[in-house]
C-alpha cells in the first residue's frame, strides 16, 4: 500500500548539525536518504513545531484524538532530549535534537543565500537553518515526521570530533623557532662571502 500523508513546510533552527548526509546519502541499511539531525539549544521554543505536527495529524487522521491510530508516532519520538545520546560529542544537557530526512538531495545556501556546492563547508558542529515538511503518514506504521528540504548554514564553531587540536597537546618551544633564525642568517652570510668570491673575477 502506498504511503498517504499531508505535509506543511516550517523553518527549524538556529541549532546546530549533527551526522549531515547532505551531498551523499546515508548507508543503504540506515535508509539510504539524505539525512541531517539539528541540535536546538535549551531555550528554543518548540511550541510552534509540535502545533504544526499537531496539525498535520488532525488533517490526515481527523479532530478526534481517540480515533487516531495506536502507537502513532508524535512530538516526542521526533524531539528528543540529547541526554539520551550523551555518550556522542555536542549532546549537552538542556538541549534537544530532531532529525530531518528526504530521498531527494536538500539544496544548501549560505547566509548569503549562496549556493554551497563544498561538502567540507558542511560539518557536524555547524550551526544551520533546515526547512522541512512537516506531515502525517500512514502505511504499515502512522504518525508524524519531518521530511528534509533545504538548508542554510550559518557560523562556523568547533567541529564535533574526538581528534584533539594539535594546540591542545603540544606547547610553544621558542627554541627551534630562534635557532631557525640563526640557521637562516648563517647560511645568507655564507652565501653572501660565496657570491662575493665567485663575482671577483669579473674585476680583472
Amino acid at each position: 500500500m502506498a504511503s498517504q500523508k499531508s505535509s506543511r513546510r516550517f523553518v527549524i533552527g538556529p541549532g546546530r548539525l549533527s551526522f549531515p548526509h547532505v551531498f551523499e546519502p546515508n548507508a543503504r541499511e540506515f535508509g539510504g536518504k539524505y539525512q541531517v539531525t539539528l541540535l536546538l539549544p535549551p531555550e528554543y521554543d518548540f511550541g510552534p513545531l509540535k502545533q504544526a505536527m499537531k496539525e498535520a495529524a488532525i488533517e490526515k487522521f481527523g479532530p478526534d484524538q481517540s480515533k487516531w491510530p495506536r502507537g502513532m508516532r508524535g512530538p516526542k519520538d521526533i524531539i528528543r532530549p540529547c541526554e539520551e545520546k550523551s555518550h556522542l560529542t555536542g549532546y549537552a544537557p538542556g538541549w534537544h535534537f530532531i532529525t530531518a530526512a528526504s530521498v531527494d538531495r536538500p539544496g544548501v545556501v549560505d547566509s548569503l543565500l549562496q549556493e554551497v556546492t563544498d561538502p567540507r563547508e558542511v560539518y557536524a558542529g555547524r550551526w544551520a537553518m533546515i526547512s522541512v515538511n512537516v506531515y502525517a503518514f500512514s502505511n504499515v506504521k502512522h504518525g508524524v515526521t519531518l521530511g528534509l528540504q533545504n538548508i542554510q548554514l550559518r557560523q562556523h564553531d568547533d567541529p564535533f570530533t574526538k581528534r584533539v587540536r594539535p594546540q591542545d597537546e603540544f606547547e610553544q618551544y621558542l627554541e627551534d623557532a630562534t635557532e631557525g633564525w640563526a640557521a637562516t642568517a648563517d647560511s645568507d652570510t655564507a652565501a653572501s662571502v660565496t657570491n662575493a668570491a665567485e663575482t671577483d673575477g669579473w674585476d680583472d
